[in-house]
């Protein structure tokens, strides 16, 4: 009976040691899969940033760091962050004009503050009152914008403890413009965003990004 009993539980050990060993296993088997994608998509990440050197001559220093940003945008998952509500500019603007036509303003709040862009950058502006078809009061406009360019409703991601204008910016040219995309980051997202914008590393993570956004984002409410 006790030689059974021996058996039985030598059966056992066994069973739950092949049951580890397969769960090491996949668990390598995981890693070693996570390691490969990174390095594939870090390969065409080089290859894009090679493109963009030849498109950025003639750009200041700022201008061709966020035009490199925003070509990382591909590589950001945005079906997990959402988009930031956007509208295209119906009539062309010059540099420094208080109103810019949207054609549908419903969806943009009385005051508020947007990332305008085009095919050669974009910038932060803001506003102060809107009628049906445009934004008015605006600020900020450094430069004119064709009919066609790009108005995307935006938070002050400055509140954010670690974001600068100048990364606030560079989130912006990345395609990241609310508290609550910002909020929805998960740790791959974290490490996405942060090598898009050549940041310090882990830096997203350590200043908890997603949690002070969803603060943010929830007393907006």
């Amino acid at each position: 009976m006790s030689e059974t009993l021996s058996l039985n539980k030598l059966e056992k050990l066994i069973e739950l040691e092949t049951q580890l060993r397969g769960e090491y296993k996949q668990q390598l088997d995981d890693k070693d899969a996570a390691i490969t994608q990174l390095t594939q998509d870090k390969a065409a990440l080089k290859a894009k940033m090679a493109e963009m050197e030849q498109k950025m001559e003639g750009l200041s220093k700022k201008e061709a760091e966020l035009a490199r940003v925003a070509a990382k945008a591909e590589f950001i998952d945005f079906q997990t962050l959402g988009v930031a509500i956007t509208r295209v500019i119906s009539k062309p603007v010059e540099k420094g004009a208080k109103e810019i036509s949207i054609g549908d303003t419903s969806d943009f709040d009385e005051t508020g503050s947007a990332w305008v862009q085009d095919d050669e950058g974009g910038m932060n502006i803001s506003w102060t009152g809107k009628t049906a078809t445009a934004l008015t009061g605006v600020k900020g406009l450094k430069r004119g914008f064709a009919a066609a360019a790009t108005v995307t409703a935006s938070d002050d991601l400055q509140r954010i403890k670690g974001v600068g204008p100048f990364i606030e910016d560079k989130l912006n040219a990345l395609g990241i413009y609310t508290f609550l995309q910002i909020s929805k980051m998960t740790p791959e997202i974290e490490e996405q965003v942060n090598v898009a914008i050549e940041f310090f590393r882990g830096r997203v993570r350590r200043d908890k990004w997603a949690q002070q956004a969803k603060k943010l984002h929830e007393n907006k409410e």
